[in-house]
């Protein structure tokens, strides 16, 4: 035979009544984070100013496109077949440096060619989904001499510092 306790149902401790917090007095100073900008303050840029950051962005692709060209006739054209001396023992180590350093240099120049590329490529697609021209960051547009130095820049001066 077993026994059973009886159990009592527990009531849950009572909790205090919440207090309702007053605002404080302003103090004219402003809070150190930042109140999301509202629509009304960002600007929108006009048809004719999209196709002209639009064609910006197309011409330097196009430049950036035949700038890479040129970096892999670097790259292609600093290995002995490039410079006809098929035979793998050098002249000299003073030119195997500097067709190391070549190469090098292309390979960096060929990376920012890609990644500046890529953000061109961001930019276009910004441009036909009607956010190019806003910070990604706080939503802020983006100043206009920034746009023509930067055609693809994403963010707006105060946020790219901050980053």
């Amino acid at each position: 035979m077993t026994t059973r306790k009886k159990t009592t149902a527990r009531k849950a401790p009572k909790r205090p009544a919440r207090k309702t917090l007053k605002k404080p007095a302003p103090t004219g100073r402003k809070s150190p984070v930042p109140a999301p900008r509202s629509k009304a303050k960002t600007r929108k840029l006009t048809r004719a100013q999209l196709v002209a950051y639009e064609r910006a962005l197309l011409a330097e692709k196009a430049r950036l496109l035949r700038q890479r060209e040129f970096t892999e006739e670097v790259m292609e054209s600093s290995g002995p077949e490039g410079s006809g001396d098929l035979s793998s023992h050098r002249t000299h180590t003073a030119d195997q440096g500097t067709e190391n350093y070549q190469r090098e240099m292309a390979g960096r120049f060929r990376t920012m060619e890609d990644e500046t590329l890529r953000a061109i490529e961001e930019a276009l697609r910004r441009v036909a989904d009607g956010t190019y021209g806003v910070c990604e960051k706080c939503g802020a547009p983006i100043p206009k001499a920034r746009l023509e130095i930067v055609p693809h820049a994403r963010f707006c001066m105060k946020c790219l510092r901050a980053r």
